[in-house]
């Protein structure tokens, strides 16, 4: 199951681009922010209506899909992160 989740989650994401800004890894689709992983609080902001769609498919808590993210965030850039958090705009 966890496969099946964090794959759904790279699906959510889509084609992002990440690029580097005052000590923030963006991750973008054509300038549009999806997620940002903030290096000097170990944090991970993303689009909310990623996170609503992975409680919605999956029956999740808000943190079920916490716990989720960081492994996808170490899976797919080699970061611990502490905290994550779907802050960013709704869809």
């Amino acid at each position: 199951m966890e496969q099946l989740i964090l794959q759904f989650i790279t699906d959510r994401f889509g084609n992002y681009e990440t690029m580097v800004e005052n000590n923030h890894l963006i991750l973008h689709n054509d300038g549009y922010v999806l997620g940002a992983l903030i290096y000097a609080r170990k944090q991970f902001n993303y689009m909310q209506h990623i996170q609503v769609a992975t409680m919605d498919m999956f029956c999740l808590s808000v943190e079920e899909v916490d716990w989720y993210m960081k492994i996808w965030i170490l899976n797919n850039f080699n970061e611990e992160v502490l905290d994550t958090d779907g802050v960013y705009g709704h869809q």
